[in-house]
């Protein structure tokens, strides 16, 4: 035996040896033939062993002529021709029943022996290296594919050598061996695979299961562990289905849960085994449809393999019978088959060697052709005959055709359910069972999970191809439509790519065939799976439509819609936790999740999947109420703001308000935002007004009606909330006491608004939250009514955020405004219009939190608290300007309406002076009485405390104006302020607020001219702040415009400029200066009422001039300057018309021109036409008077002036209503004696004066008589002013019930008795004037002799005023009426200085003067003068005694008399 062994090693070492040659290429190189052919002669040598083996245990067997060199009969492919067996060799002698009989009889102990341990069989085997020998088969196993020839006869060698060696081998060894050979798939050709899978299923697996003393029902730890490898090697290396057939149903025959080993295949194997592992899997468990699928798929082909046919060596037509037994015994093997165990045998060749030798003869099966999916048993009574089981037992499959039969589960526990041993060897396979049932544990319930998580990940995995094609097509400028990736890409893989994509219809059936989910399904596994539906519809949300994509897209709406709903329904948290931005890590599945990306593609392809489950009405209102949130939430956090952007097409879709492909309304779309501002605090809102930004900034609109709503809601809640603060506060410290202060009460309501802040939410959802909420407690929790445990915490002072959040609010109006502008302008009156106008209202009177760090000394400095004020107020203005026009109010007034203009207000509202105080105006409950004056000054107006408007029937936009009004006097800030009057300008003068409440509201109106508008405006006007005052000074001219303004005005300028504290009169000085710095001269000459109004404010700053306190003289001197040109000259016009319409101011009027004039000598305040347009004024005047029989000191016009004329012209027209006007309103209309007062009476300058009040002259005038040098001098200090009497100061007070009607202005009224003397007073202050400025304004006079028709308009008024005929020659007037005469005591007074400062205009003047200081003297009471008269100076007064020799020396002096012509100085 030592020799045998030795031989045997030697041939092993020949084996090594071929191994080193071929693995190392030393020549010679082997070929597959040589190495076969030296395997030779181990297969063989083995099988003579059996055979020896066997023999010694049956003499009788011995003695059979059987050769025990004979080889194996290959089956069922042939071997070559050198291992072909000799069967001629066979003795014909030896009969079939010899040989069965031989095998009867053989001994008892047989059965023992069979019984007997594995270790002892090997120990009686001869002792020879077959561990050595099997490694090194192993080690041949890699030079198959390393050689050029002879690899078929390798191979084949290789498996028969270690079929025969198979009895040989340890159970160890054994078990490893199946999963060693089939691992040669991967690396031999494949022309050999067919033999792999032929020798793996019907030897090495065979063997491995039941060995050699096994019995059923034991498999291998080893081959039950390794089956899903195995089976995942032949499909990942084999096409051909057959071959996987074989081998599963090989499998199924001595293992169970098999589709166990196929899931494991499908969950973690690759891309190219799933589809040929779920196509098995749904053949052979056709139940794992759900009802309803859909049949035609494109499943798996079957061709079922070819069955194995007797081996038996004397069977007689073997070829036709099929093996129905398979004996394990190596003994019997050889001496029936002369081949390695199993043998095969028919029905007919296994009933003769039955009986003792039938423990080692076990069933084979034919294959299972056609899976049947009701149950096969012909006499079955079940009312569900879905089959769910398949019995691979012979008691079973004996009855069905000796093939595997399929019952329904209630046949399977009758037939399966017997307790004994038939009951035991009953090998069956069940169908996987449902997540949610008791047979399900957890090694099931994993793979069944990752199953259907791997097979949608396919359709994953297709879509990131499509999309790579389609991105480097895009790069490659090709077309990357659907129909050219799909022809050009995908033409040679159609069937793989279908497949691949057709491996999601089975994960869906698999989806709901077996995880149909309930309250008790772990979370883990059912989160999973929803994560990877999520990401399914994702996938295949762009897959191409065509057959496949058709039927994928008909599983959405058929299977997995439904699903969802059922888990939404029963685990709602779930659905929530799977649809949240980064969810907890087991629900992380798929997608971006299994890739390296930052977050923001991890949010925005999270995005992306939520989007392609709304069109399958997949979210629910619930849902989104509840995951929405935390996704807005995560893209303010954490995406950057050059990123955001990224995001704006999946939010436009998602929020997209006019296709809305969300299943419910746009308010509840939007309701997860809104709910949080009913009853939230500050922080709460300003999360969600963020969100609301991030949206803005991607430009995804909002409903405006629907954003002013929340935001109304939001403001509202925020002042509830401090009202309620501040009560609790009054109750805690005023406890047991009533308090006193009384606390302030919003004035705007919302009626809407929800009386309880216990409802959280207005969209109530059944979800109770375990993920973080905005709130201390939970939205989502305790929605009915809130319990004591989750109240919501009204007590968390954040008034701090009040501000941030209204800022935020004007900006997303601002933004959605602009996203939603159509071109239309909304208009203060429009619904929205008006919404927009109260949120703004409402946000100006809600409290703003915060606490001032500014220093009020250090103004450079501002604060946050500042600098957010400033901010909302620009805001709110540039809100109202998208609701109003460009363009602002004209102030134009018609030029035939100067009564309803100019008189002054009836006593129906209290317009009376109020000190300048406003302290104490403000609002006080619903109602606002009209405060009254009760000044001595007003009596009329005592009686009007009844006048009230009501501040909730004011329109929101009067509402606003007076909450701006409220507020401007609380802050300092001039940033602050600036933009509150912009405010107020849009309203007034772009909206028209104000003039249109004229007649709606005119209570209304009064109050708020009087106690805010008009001395807000006022207290504006500084020089400090000129930005401040170039918006306030439209408005205060548009308040004056409008009614009661001017007389509310007028009232501030008498109390400001008459307050006995020079401050105040300093501050009115500088106010007046800026007031006309910014003046429209264009609207302001257009309007009466401004001229009447600016008129007396630019008087008394002239007064300001001369005024006693010499701060405020130097003050308004120094402001005159800065006043511009043009508003000087617009102020002149202004002065001018009110010369022409009130009587009594024309003196103080003229004496301020006098003023200007010589103040600002740039300034045409006096010129030759405006003394031309006062000379026809005045001589219109006179015409009247003429008319009416009534006297007036001015002769007509030199002209006739037609006053009852109908066809004069509208100019003529004009000037004659404003003539009547001015001579019958003299009472009706303010006057400037009111308010012009000057300085203290004792200070008062003297001027000359006509004859009838020469005793009021001072004595010093009488030293003005000096030469030429002198005169101009003594002239430029005294000024004449205005002779003031005392009149009572309620002159001005209109009468009550007065209204003048049109027909009485034909009558000319006479003057009022303290008014006697006025009309005298005008003419003698205008000729003064007008001596004044012909003497001062030289280069005027230059400039306008020569070339303007004014001067002689005014040198002819001249003549006429002194009563000279210049077409006669004479004069027409007595001499003693001259020196009487108004004209001529002011013409005698100036005519010197004219003369000494004026010499070219003294020329020209020289013969006029001459005749007058001639006629002047004559004592005859006639006007024609037949000879020369007797001329005397003692006929004239000692006063115009000294003037008139102060003339003649001027003209002796300085005037060449002597050579004019038609003058005789001779009679001088």
């Amino acid at each position: 035996m030592s020799t045998k062994a030795e031989q045997f090693a030697s041939k092993i070492r020949y084996l090594q040896e071929y191994h080193n040659r071929v693995q190392h290429n030393i020549y010679p190189v082997p070929s597959g033939t040589d190495i076969a052919n030296t395997l030779k002669y181990f297969s063989q040598t083995l099988l003579s062993i059996l055979s020896r083996t066997g023999r010694k245990e049956n003499q009788e067997a011995s003695n059979l002529a059987v050769p025990m060199t004979m080889c194996l009969f290959p089956v069922p492919f042939p071997l070559t021709p050198s291992l072909r067996p000799q069967v001629s060799s066979i003795n014909p002698t030896v009969t079939r029943s010899l040989l069965y009989s031989v095998l009867r009889d053989a001994p008892s102990d047989r059965g023992g022996q069979g019984q007997q341990s594995r270790d002892a069989q090997l120990s009686e085997y001869p002792s020879l290296d077959y561990q050595g020998l099997y490694v090194t088969l192993v080690t041949l196993l890699d030079l198959v594919p390393l050689l050029q020839h002879g690899q078929h006869d390798l191979g084949q060698s290789i498996f028969y050598t270690t079929t025969c060696l198979l009895p040989f081998l340890s159970d160890d060894i054994l078990s490893t061996l199946p999963y060693t050979m089939i691992s040669t798939l991967a690396t031999f050709p494949p022309f050999l695979h067919k033999d792999i899978i032929e020798y793996l299923s019907t030897s090495f697996l065979p063997m491995a299961i039941l060995g050699s003393t096994r019995r059923e029902g034991g498999v291998p730890a080893y081959v039950n562990l390794s089956a899903s490898s195995m089976l995942m090697i032949a499909m990942q290396y084999t096409t051909n289905p057959v071959y996987h057939c074989q081998l599963l149903e090989c499998l199924m025959k001595h293992k169970q849960e098999v589709w166990k080993d196929l899931l494991y295949v499908i969950s973690y194997g690759p891309s190219q085994v799933k589809p040929p592992a779920v196509q098995m899997l749904f053949h052979y468990w056709p139940n794992l449809k759900p009802p309803g699928a859909i049949i035609e798929y494109r499943g798996l082909q079957y061709t079922a393999w070819n069955p194995i046919h007797c081996q038996h060596i004397e069977c007689h037509n073997a070829i036709n019978k099929p093996a129905v037994k398979m004996c394990i015994d190596p003994t019997l093997s050889v001496a029936l088959g002369d081949k390695p165990p199993p043998l095969y045998i028919c029905e007919e060749c296994s009933q003769r060697i039955a009986g003792d030798h039938a423990e080692w003869l076990v069933d084979v099966l034919l294959p299972q052709a056609e899976i049947s999916a009701i149950c096969q048993k012909k006499n079955c009574s079940s009312h569900v005959r879905r089959a769910v089981v398949t019995c691979f037992s012979a008691g079973c499959c004996g009855r069905h055709g000796n093939r595997p039969v399929r019952y329904c589960k209630r046949c399977h526990v009758n037939h399966h359910s017997e307790v004994g041993a038939a009951a035991e060897t009953h090998l069956y396979q069940t169908s996987p069972p449902p997540i949610n049932t008791r047979e399900c544990g957890a090694e099931e319930l994993v793979c069944t999970v990752e199953a259907v998580i791997s097979l949608l990940k396919e359709a994953e995995i297709h879509a990131e191809q499509r999309e790579f094609e389609m991105n480097r097509r895009r790069q490659m400028g090709l077309s990357a439509s659907h129909h050219s990736l799909d022809n050009i890409e995908f033409d040679n893989k159609e069937d793989d790519q279908h497949d691949q994509r057709l491996l999601s219809q089975f994960g869906i059936w698999f989806l709901v065939s077996l995880c149909t989910p309930n309250e008790n399904t772990p979370t883990e596994s059912l989160a999973r799976l929803v994560s990877m539906v999520f990401q399914w519809f994702h996938s295949t949300a762009y897959m191409m439509d065509d057959e496949v994509g058709s039927l994928v897209e008909k599983l959405k709406p058929q299977f997995v819609t439904k699903w969802l709903k059922t888990v939404c329904d029963v685990r709602f948290d779930v659905m929530v936790m799977c649809l949240l931005p980064k969810p907890v890590e087991f629900a992380r599945v798929g997608g971006y999740w299994d890739k390296s990306c930052s977050t923001v593609t991890q949010l925005k392809e999270g995005l992306n999947r939520i989007l392609c489950l709304i069109p399958y009405n997949v979210i629910s209102q619930p849902l989104w109420e509840c995951f929405m949130p935390e996704w807005l939430e995560s893209i303010r956090t954490e995406v950057p703001d050059n990123q955001l952007k990224e995001f704006r097409e999946v939010l436009s879709k998602m929020f997209d308000i006019e296709l809305c492909p969300l299943p419910f309304s746009m308010e509840e779309m939007f309701g997860f935002i809104s709910c949080r501002f009913s009853g939230y605090p500050a922080s709460v809102q300003e999360q969600a007004l963020l969100w609301l930004h991030v949206l803005s900034e991607l430009d995804i609109v909002v409903p405006l009606q629907l954003l002013i709503g929340m935001f109304s809601d939001g403001v509202n809640s925020l002042k509830e909330l401090a009202n309620q603060r501040k009560a609790r506060a009054s109750d805690l410290t005023n406890t047991g006491a009533g308090g006193t202060g009384a606390r302030r009460v919003s004035v705007v309501s919302d009626p809407g608004r929800r009386g309880q802040h216990n409802t959280l939410s207005p969209f109530p959802s059944p979800f109770r939250s375990p993920f973080r909420s905005p709130l201390r407690c939970s939205p989502f929790k305790n929605l009915g009514h809130a319990a004591g445990h989750c109240a919501l915490d009204l007590d968390c002072d954040d008034d701090d955020m009040n501000l941030g959040c209204f800022i935020l609010m004007f900006d997303l109006i601002l933004k959605q405004m602009e996203l939603q502008d159509d071109g239309v302008m909304l208009g203060l009156d429009s619904s929205l219009g008006k919404d927009i106008v109260g949120i703004v209202n409402n946000v100006f009177q809600a409290p703003w939190g915060g606490t001032h760090t500014c220093q009020k000394d250090d103004k450079a400095l501002e604060c946050s608290l500042c600098q957010s004020s400033i901010l909302c107020y620009q805001l709110g203005c540039e809100l109202l300007e998208r609701l109003t026009p460009r363009e602002e109010i004209h102030l134009v007034e018609p030029t035939d309406c100067l009564e309803e203009t100019l008189l002054m207000s009836g006593p129906d509202f209290s317009l009376g002076a109020s000190n300048g105080s406003q302290e104490g105006d403000s609002q006080k409950g619903v109602h606002t009485e009209n405060p009254t004056n009760n000044s001595p000054d007003n009596p009329s107006m005592k009686n009007n405390s009844d006048k009230k408007f009501c501040y909730q029937q004011l329109p929101v936009s009067l509402k606003l104006i007076y909450t701006v009004l409220q507020e401007m006097s609380k802050f300092e800030e001039p940033d602050i302020l600036f933009n509150m009057l912009n405010c107020l300008k849009i309203l007034c003068l772009h909206g028209e607020c104000l003039y249109l409440a004229r007649k709606d509201h005119p209570q209304f109106l009064a109050h708020i001219q009087e106690k805010m508008l008009i001395p807000s405006l006022w207290s504006m006007l500084k020089s400090e702040y000129c930005q401040l005052a170039s918006l306030a000074v439209p408005q205060l001219l548009h308040a004056l415009s409008l009614s009661h303004g001017a007389d509310i005005f007028w009232n501030l300028i008498n109390t400001n400029f008459n307050s006995k504290d020079w401050k105040i009169r300093f501050e009115a000085v500088e106010k007046v200066a800026v007031l006309c710095r910014f003046l429209d001269i264009g609207a302001v000459t257009k309007n009466h009422l401004l001229k009447y109004s600016l008129a007396q404010a630019f008087c008394c700053f002239l007064a300001s001039v001369e005024d006693v306190n010499p701060a405020v003289a130097t003050r308004a001197r120094l402001l005159l300057d800065t006043i511009k040109r043009p508003a000087l000259q617009g102020l002149c016009l202004c002065l001018d018309f009110q010369f022409d319409t009130v009587v009594r101011d024309r003196p103080i009027i003229l004496s301020k021109l006098l003023l200007l004039h010589c103040l600002k000598k740039d300034i045409p305040a006096l010129s030759w036409e405006f003394f031309v347009n006062r000379f026809e004024t005045l001589s219109l005047e006179a015409q009247l008077h003429l008319d009416c029989n009534k006297e007036f000191p001015f002769p007509t016009t030199i002209t006739a002036v037609r006053t009852n004329v109908a066809n004069l012209s509208d100019a003529a027209m004009w000037k004659i209503r404003r003539a009547r006007f001015a001579r019958n309103r003299q009472k009706s209309v303010r006057s400037l004696r009111d308010s012009v007062k000057g300085a203290p009476p004792e200070s008062k300058r003297a001027f000359s004066l006509p004859e009838s009040l020469s005793n009021r002259i001072p004595l010093r005038l009488t030293r003005q008589e000096h030469s030429a040098p002198t005169l101009g001098d003594m002239i430029e200090k005294v000024l004449p002013v205005l002779f003031l009497p005392h009149f009572n100061p309620d002159a001005s007070a209109p009468l009550a019930g007065q209204t003048p009607s049109p027909e009485e202005d034909t009558v000319i009224k006479d003057l009022l008795p303290e008014d006697a003397g006025i009309d005298h007073q005008t003419v003698h202050q205008l000729m003064m004037v007008l001596m004044k400025f012909m003497s001062k304004d030289q280069s005027s006079a230059e400039a306008d002799i020569g070339s303007a028709k004014a001067f002689n308009t005014v040198k002819r008024h001249l003549f006429v005023l002194l009563g000279y005929d210049q077409q006669e020659g004479c004069f027409m007037i007595a001499p003693q009426k001259m020196r009487t005469s108004t004209c001529f005591n002011a013409f005698i007074a100036g005519i010197a200085q004219v003369m000494d400062y004026n010499i070219g205009l003294g020329k020209q003047l020289l013969p006029l003067v001459v005749q007058v200081l001639k006629y002047c003297t004559c004592p005859q009471l006639r006007h024609y003068f037949q000879q020369p008269p007797r001329c005397s100076l003692w006929a004239l007064k000692p006063h115009i005694r000294q003037m008139w020799l102060k003339a003649l020396l001027v003209i002796l002096y300085k005037y060449p008399y002597r050579d004019m012509e038609g003058i005789k100085w001779s009679s001088i």
